[in-house]
Parts: structure tokens; sequence; C-alpha cells
């Protein structure tokens, strides 16, 4: 269902998300809501990785280790933690026993399609040359990424959320997610 949403053309959409606002006061109503987990991995030696996103959906935008939820029919099983988990291996080869901690950081919404993730801060035992020599891209997934990115303090943070610029000074756009979790990262930096 979302899939078909997010196919819509623009005009469908707005039509829908006007039906939606006068009939029942939600723009999103008559569009499905999909969940998915966006993990931002934080290296021992305490720096934080985010990918150059590759492939139809998003490509070219600054993203975290990200990826649809699994499906339940029973609610009661859904696990966004077992889809960080699988997400971190599928996408940069990270496993279970490299994760030392995953926090919650928050929810986000992208408004062009109203899919919802849940991002997390993962606490990895691995360090930063992990992803800086290339080893990620052995993952099963790692063509999801052109690259990866190493920030390795709060200012390179802040200069990519507020001047979207990277380390090397290429400019690039955060997904709503990503930047919401490397605010909150930003913001307690020294808690960290």
């Amino acid at each position: 269902e979302w899939k078909e949403d997010y196919n819509r053309s623009d005009p469908q959409a707005k039509q829908l998300r006007n039906i939606g606002k006068s009939h029942h006061n939600d723009p999103g109503y008559y569009f499905s809501r999909a969940l998915a987990v966006n993990v931002l991995p934080r290296t021992c030696d305490g720096n934080i990785i985010v990918g150059i996103r590759e492939g139809e959906n998003y490509d070219g935008w600054i993203h975290g280790v990200a990826g649809w939820m699994e499906f339940k029919k029973d609610v009661s099983k859904v696990n966004p933690l077992h889809d960080c988990h699988r997400e971190l291996e599928e996408e940069v080869g990270i496993k279970n026993d490299d994760i030392t901690a995953l926090s919650l950081l928050g929810q986000v919404s992208f408004p062009h399609t109203l899919e919802a993730d849940i991002i997390y801060l993962a606490q990895l035992n691995k360090p930063s040359s992990y992803f800086e020599n290339g080893t990620w891209k052995t993952a099963v997934d790692a063509k999801e990424h052109h690259q990866l990115i190493t920030l390795k303090n709060r200012e390179q943070v802040c200069m990519l959320l507020e001047e979207g610029k990277l380390p090397d000074g290429k400019r690039y756009q955060a997904m709503p997610s990503t930047q919401y979790g490397l605010e909150a990262i930003a913001k307690n930096w020294k808690k960290l």
C-alpha cells in the first residue's frame, strides 16, 4: 500500500490530502504509513557514521542505516530492535556482538511519503577504520549507500545540519529522520 501511495502523482496525492483534511481533519488519512528504522552508528572511537544513499528511493540523500520494519499481523510481535540489528548487518556488516547499546532517539515522519522512521543510536565496539577502509562493503546490502561518511566531532555534525556540508565540503540534504537523529546527537554530544 505504501509503494502505491509513494508512486501516486503529485496532483492525485494533493487531492487525497485535501479530501482527508476536509472530511477527517487529517491530510494523511487516505495514505498508508509505513514504519521503518533508521540507525546512526557510533564507533568505539566516538565518531558518527552516515551514508550517501544509493538507489531508487532517496538517491544522494544523507541517511543512516535504514530499512522497513518487518510486518507482523500481530502488532505485539513488531520488534524495532530486531529490525535495527537486521539493517546493521545487511547494510554495513555489523553483527549483534558488535553492538554494545541501542538508544532510542525518537520518531520522524517524512512529509512527502508519510513513512515514519524510528531513530536509534547504535554504540559499536568497532572503530571508524572498519568503515573508512571499506570493510563494510562486504555486507549483503552495502550497495544501498554510495559511500559512508565519518563525522568526527560535534562541529562536523552541526556543519551538516546547518549548511548541508560534509567534512569534504560537498553539499547534501539529510533525510528528515537522519537530521532529527543528528540534532539529538549534537545536542547531547558530551553525554555520549
